[in-house]
């Protein structure tokens, strides 16, 4: 790590932070260095945090608890656990790794049902975030005029939340469902493949709603996802190799009709057209409410995405009264500690 950092030196005698980055994808054992955009800044090495200091410094930091379960196996006891591989993340008590799914860079696919190759349990894709990422709205998106003036929805947080950020810095990410909500029977929220999708339902009712899941889980809750977070998992999948579901080229600032199956709202994950990173439905099926509002009136409401009918991208941020309607369902964002 030392030979790297000091072969990074540009002529000025200060670390090019471009070539710091290409000396490590050439150290063996460094994983996720293409967040770095500034110093200090935190790698790790064989499972070793380290730290790279304005000066070059390198320091051996401690040794986090790695790999503890494989994919398929379902987290018990009274923690959470940490995963790595290309990037880490907090598998949550309850929930395995979706075999086949466990590449943080790629989209990694947990489910409350172990070895769930089926797919027959409610499945949830995390989202990292690095402490060099910005929590912030993207306000570049094709989106409505009004939509700079937007700010956080009043109580969508689970009760034992109260600040967002906070909570997905403290363990640097968060899960997005990876499919829209769905419904089993009368009321049972579900984020599952095949579901019928929770349409006709206003924003309100899709805000309270959102917190029904895993109630009696001590170590994740869920909500309805946020603007930011929804604009946190479109940088996510702009940052990777953007190709959907059957391989072709996937940008979520731009529509394809492909995305919009005409006719009515699917199951969910009907469509593999509509599927990046490892997330469905994010453009085509059912637009989205979102916690999230502005200023504009009698349209203080904002959803994402596109629909069957629309020619909106992934990206897109919309306005609305907030009025449950067939063609609109919403998004789970699930808080691990």
């Amino acid at each position: 790590m030392q030979i790297a950092v000091m072969g990074s030196y540009g002529a000025n005698g200060t670390i090019n932070i471009n070539e710091l980055k290409e000396n490590l994808k050439r150290t063996e054992g460094v994983t996720v260095t293409d967040s770095i955009i500034k110093l200090p800044a935190k790698v790790t090495v064989n499972g070793y945090e380290v730290t790279i200091d304005e000066n070059g410094k390198v320091t051996v930091g401690k040794y986090p608890v790695i790999n503890e379960i494989e994919p398929g196996e379902i987290v018990t006891g009274d923690k959470n656990k940490t995963y790595t591989k290309n990037g880490t993340a907090v598998i949550p008590v309850g929930f395995a790794i979706l075999p086949g799914a466990d590449n943080v860079e790629e989209g990694l696919v947990i489910s409350d049902v172990a070895n769930d190759t089926e797919n027959i349990g409610n499945q949830f894709v995390w989202i990292p975030i690095t402490d060099e990422t910005p929590y912030k709205r993207n306000t570049s998106y094709v989106t409505t005029a009004v939509s700079e003036q937007s700010i956080d929805d009043a109580n969508y947080l689970p009760d034992e939340i109260t600040d967002e950020e906070e909570a997905v810095r403290n363990v640097k990410g968060f899960y997005i469902s990876r499919y829209e909500a769905g419904k089993e029977g009368t009321n049972t929220l579900v984020s599952k493949k095949g579901a019928t999708v929770w349409a006709s339902i206003s924003q309100e009712t899709a805000k309270i709603t959102a917190k029904s899941m895993f109630t009696n889980n001590m170590h994740t809750k869920s909500a309805l996802i946020s603007g930011i977070q929804w604009d946190m998992t479109m940088a996510f999948i702009s940052s990777k190799p953007r190709v959907d579901g059957t391989g072709k080229s996937y940008d979520i600032t731009k529509p394809d009709s492909s995305r919009h199956i005409s006719g009515g709202v699917a199951v969910s994950g009907n469509n593999e057209t509509d599927k990046v990173c490892n997330i469905y439905d994010l453009e085509g099926n059912a637009w989205e409410y979102i916690a999230e509002k502005n200023t504009y009136g009698s349209y203080p409401f904002i959803g994402r995405g596109g629909d069957y009918a629309s020619s909106h991208s992934a990206s897109y941020r919309n306005n609305n009264y907030g009025a449950a309607s067939n063609d609109v369902s919403f998004r789970l964002a699930l808080y691990v500690e």
